[in-house]
């Protein structure tokens, strides 16, 4: 229901103004979004995989993978890639949209593109943006 309400609200907007929904992002936006998806996927990776080392500054070893795998790397491009489209869209559009997934293995993906558009770190300022600091800190505890 709440999309079809969107979906009737953006035609209806975007038919006076003389636009339409179908106009596609030009080479640089689309390398834009490629970007912040590639980003986004290394972020959850780091999340599933590694305890340290989250910025690959030495080269990786086994001591750096987690003992206790927690996500599925499976469900997150896809997460990644819808969440990462459907920001342009709301950008580009001024659209209201709320993004609802289900909990569990794709958590690291949502975790990633929170911390990637600033949220996680609006909504917890000790969590600060920078390459110590490459994903969340909740993310590199140990799970044993």
């Amino acid at each position: 229901m709440l999309r079809l309400r969107i979906r009737t609200h953006t035609r209806a907007r975007h038919r006076q103004e003389g636009a339409i929904m179908n106009d596609f992002p030009g080479t640089e936006e689309l390398e834009g979004l490629d970007a912040c998806w590639r980003a986004a996927n290394y972020l959850t990776v780091g999340q599933i995989y590694l305890q340290s080392n989250p910025v690959l500054a030495t080269p990786l070893k086994l001591a750096d993978i987690k003992p206790r795998l927690l996500g599925h790397w499976g469900t997150s491009p896809g997460l990644n890639l819808i969440y990462t489209h459907l920001n342009r869209l709301i950008r580009h559009y001024d659209l209201n949209m709320l993004f609802v997934t289900g909990p569990g293995h794709g958590g690291p993906a949502m975790v990633a593109q929170a911390y990637l558009d600033g949220t996680y770190t609006e909504l917890n300022p000790a969590i600060e943006r920078n390459a110590q600091k490459a994903v969340p800190d909740r993310a590199w505890r140990r799970h044993a």
